[in-house]
């Protein structure tokens, strides 16, 4: 399948597995849920564990994170909540974060920095993201600029297969969790 602008082609399952089993284990349910579930980045980081209703296989959207000049602020969605499915290995994924690395209260956020803090997209790009691609033999590149448009985009894999799902010019444009998330409909 060739680039067609304005389309994003997404990976595949076994290059997101290899992504997933390369990062840091606090964010394989992260990278699974990126991909296989509608969430973007500013919900998928801005869920707490009292809305994560995983023995119904469900997810309750409710807030983002918005990352201001003073730092990540948690903010209500301007529309009614969503749901999100969440099913098999995803499911499993989250099933165990939740009881490997969120605090028990119901206001814990699911996925943290280091710190407790929530993550913000451009430290988790250098310090995890990046990482695990060059972990898996992924091509990357970036000029470490923290604008949106320089976010370190994958190039097509050089042999082929594993990354054919990652467009260089796909991921320039709209990032790097946008191809890993499955489309909206």
């Amino acid at each position: 399948m060739s680039w067609v602008p304005g389309r994003v082609l997404l990976a595949d399952e076994e290059t997101v597995e290899a992504i997933a089993c390369a990062i840091d284990p606090r964010f394989r349910a992260l990278v699974l849920l990126l991909r296989y579930t509608a969430l973007r980045w500013n919900e998928a980081v801005a869920l707490r564990r009292r809305r994560c209703f995983v023995r119904e296989g469900s997810i309750e959207v409710a807030e983002q994170v918005m990352e201001t000049r003073s730092g990540p602020r948690f903010r209500s969605l301007s529309r009614e909540c969503g749901w999100v499915s969440v099913r098999d290995g995803v499911k499993d994924a989250l099933a165990e974060h939740l009881a490997r690395y969120v605090a028990e209260r119901p206001e814990a956020v699911v996925f943290t920095d280091a710190l407790g803090g929530p993550l913000v997209r451009h430290q988790f790009e250098a310090a995890e993201w990046l990482p695990a691609l060059r972990a898996v033999g992924l091509p990357y590149r970036g000029d470490g600029r923290r604008h949106a448009r320089h976010r370190p985009a994958l190039a097509g894999h050089q042999a082929g297969g594993g990354a054919a799902g990652f467009l260089q010019r796909g991921m320039a444009a709209r990032g790097w969790d946008r191809c890993l998330r499955a489309s909206r409909t």
